[in-house]
């Protein structure tokens, strides 16, 4: 006899329904930490450009009174990057609008802007650009930002801000969210767990019910059907009992009609 045999409907119907669940739940899970992952990171990084929405709208305070016509400009410009970077703290880079370096604030050059990214950065809507790059440090990684930098109201610079992110608070907050969703799939599993047996219960007591009543079925019962007021699965079975001892009791009737005559018979003969 195999497993399946064994199993009685109420385990059964335990089983289907709890693996229905843990597969729901699995599901729901899933979607959920992928969409609370991805949530995360687009905080990390809106968080980036509100920083960065306010370094420049500090360069374009500091730059309104610059000239394109002062030939002293780049050199006017150098002390507001060295300003802004102190303020915030973050290294600032400055490029011409063919990508070549002109200002550091951290006193080292850096190679051009790659035309690809030169492209990017003129070419779209915002003139802004955000290229992610793993950091040195472990559990670091660094967003930079470009962006053209108007004199004049003409796009003049390109200014490229570096802004380092600690992937541990990430992590954290991944934790969390996993610790989150741990402790609501074991709430959920105890709650269906509960649900499945009492489902189950409910049904295959009905069941149990009949079956007793079927063994109290004799001649004496023939005058007893099962009242059902339920609308499920199981009331066909109560029909088709209630219609078999209607049968049952009029093949007894017939039966015990045929033994009087037959006795009546016989007493005749007498």
């Amino acid at each position: 006899m195999s497993f399946n045999q064994k199993l009685s409907i109420r385990y059964k119907i335990f089983i289907a329904l709890l693996v229905l669940n843990l597969l729901f739940l699995t599901i729901m899970a899933a979607i959920n930490f992928y969409q609370g992952s991805k949530t995360i990171l687009e905080t990390q990084l809106n968080n980036v450009r509100a920083r960065e929405a306010t370094i420049s709208e500090n360069f374009a305070y500091e730059t309104y009174s610059l000239s394109l016509k002062d030939s002293a400009l780049t050199s006017h410009l150098k002390e507001k990057v060295f300003k802004i970077a102190n303020i915030y703290n973050v290294p600032i880079q400055v490029y011409s609008l063919k990508g070549e370096w002109l200002i550091s604030s951290i006193g080292k050059q850096t190679p051009p802007i790659a035309p690809n990214l030169l492209n990017k950065i003129l070419k779209s809507d915002d003139n802004k650009a955000i290229e992610e790059r793993k950091s040195s440090v472990e559990n670091q990684k660094i967003y930079q930002v470009y962006e053209t930098l108007s004199i004049e109201g003409k796009p003049a610079y390109i200014v490229s801000t570096e802004h380092i992110v600690d992937n541990n608070l990430t992590q954290n907050q991944f934790k969390i969210l996993i610790k989150q969703y741990i402790l609501i799939i074991i709430m959920l599993m105890i709650l269906s767990v509960l649900v499945a047996w009492t489902i189950s219960k409910s049904i295959t007591k009905e069941i149990n019910n009949l079956a007793k009543k079927f063994e109290r079925t004799n001649v004496e019962s023939l005058n007893q059907p099962i009242s059902y007021k339920n609308t499920d699965e199981i009331k066909p079975l109560v029909i088709s009992y209630n219609q078999m001892l209607r049968k049952l009791k009029k093949q007894t009737e017939t039966l015990a009609r045929t033994e009087r005559e037959e006795a009546w018979k016989d007493m005749a003969r007498q």
